[in-house]
This record gives C-alpha cells, sequence and structure tokens, in this order.
C-alpha cells in the first residue's frame, strides 16, 4: 500500500510540474505572438502550425545515431542496407558496450562489498563518541 501511495505522489509531482511548465510555455508563446504582430499586424499566429518537439533518445546524445548509421552505410561500399541490417550492426556494437558496462559494475561492486557495514560503522562512531566522553571527563578531573 505504502509502495502505492509513493507511486501516486511521484505522478501527481509530475504531472504539477508539468502543468507548470506549460504555463511558462503559454506565457513565452504570448510573447512571441505580440513581437509577431509587430512586425506583421495583418498575421494570425494561430495560422502558424505547432511543430513537434524532437525527443532525445536515451541511448544516443546529439548527432551520435545519424553519424553511427552513416559509418555503417560507408563500411557497406554502397550495398544496400536495411534498417534491420543497420540495426542488427548497432546491436553488435551495443553487446560488446553492454560487457564493458558490466565489468565495470562488477568492479563497483566489489568494491563496495569492501566498505564497512553501517553497523560497523554505528558501532565506531560510538566507540569513538566513549572515547571523546571519556576524554572530557579525564580532563576536568585533571583541571579541578
Amino acid at each position: 500500500m505504502h509502495a502505492l501511495k509513493r507511486k501516486r505522489a511521484q505522478i501527481a509531482g509530475f504531472i504539477a510540474d508539468n502543468e507548470r511548465k506549460a504555463r511558462d510555455w503559454r506565457v513565452a508563446l504570448v510573447h512571441v505572438d505580440a513581437t509577431l504582430k509587430l512586425f506583421d499586424a495583418e498575421l494570425d499566429p494561430e495560422d502558424i502550425r505547432p511543430k513537434r518537439p524532437h525527443r532525445k533518445s536515451q541511448y544516443y546524445s546529439g548527432p551520435d545515431l545519424a553519424r553511427l548509421c552513416l559509418d555503417e552505410l560507408r563500411k557497406a561500399n554502397g550495398t544496400p542496407l536495411t534498417a534491420i541490417a543497420l540495426a542488427d550492426k548497432r546491436v553488435e556494437t551495443l553487446e560488446t558496450d553492454l560487457k564493458a558496462v558490466g565489468r565495470d559494475i562488477a568492479e563497483v561492486k566489489g568494491k563496495l562489498s569492501q566498505m564497512p557495514t553501517t553497523f560497523q560503522l554505528m558501532s565506531w562512531f560510538v566507540g569513538v563518541a566513549f572515547a571523546l566522553t571519556l576524554l572530557v571527563f579525564t580532563i576536568a578531573k585533571t583541571v579541578k
């Protein structure tokens, strides 16, 4: 039940954030429309079709995907390649990339396993706190 409540709160937060962003974009649009009217009083801004925003790929940033496809087409030396063939070649490259990521994750997990546990850290802090308390009492006793 707690997980569902947390998920609902997360989704409600996303909605509220996107509504705020939409308000900000509407304000910006009003300003652009007013500027357009300054330059051309006859222009109706509603006649301008909205442009679909470009969504970035979670796997490639910037022009990487186009560059990778063009590289594969160059390697083909004029031989036609289907989209499926291009995707297969990219999957082969991604598999080697994923193996490297897997090695990196295993290395990090190994380092994490060598770190002290929360209980060990708490024990250390309790020991330090006890030692400092003892030191304060010893100093107070000698000063008296």
